[in-house]
């Protein structure tokens, strides 16, 4: 009897052991899997913060190009209206022109008629003291 439990006591050492060391085996794979987690981790960290950095100098390039459009589009709205005040002016400069072409020419042929008639009174006149 004591041989039998001298026997079952080295089987349960024997299993114990062995349980030790299916423990040992399982905490240094838990540590292995751990380790490449964070390793894991790590790399996914670091990809997210290049991938955030890239967005974020993609992100400030793209605002910078908007606000040289919106300073475009600001610019060329105030030349559209510049060049729309200076077709108003001058449109207004050549009517006014034209119609002071049209008083100057209609002043010339009032001043032509006026020489003609009194070129004309003055030539009656001493046509009737000379010959009349």
């Amino acid at each position: 009897m004591i041989t039998f439990l001298k026997r079952k006591n080295q089987e349960q050492a024997l299993k114990f052991m062995d349980l030790e060391d299916k423990l040992a085996a399982l905490r240094q794979a838990k540590e292995t899997e751990r380790e490449k987690l964070e390793a894991q981790l790590t790399t996914l960290k670091e990809d997210s913060q290049r991938a955030l950095d890239q967005a974020a100098m993609e992100n400030k390039m793209l605002q910078a190009q908007l606000d040289a459009l919106e300073n475009f589009k600001q610019n060329k709205e105030k030349l559209e209206n510049d060049l729309k005040t200076k077709d108003e002016m001058i449109e207004q400069l050549k009517k006014e022109h034209e119609e002071l072409v049209y008083n100057l020419e209609k002043k010339s042929v009032l001043d032509k008629d006026r020489y003609i008639l009194s070129l004309s009174v003055t030539m009656t006149y001493y046509n009737h003291l000379f010959i009349g």
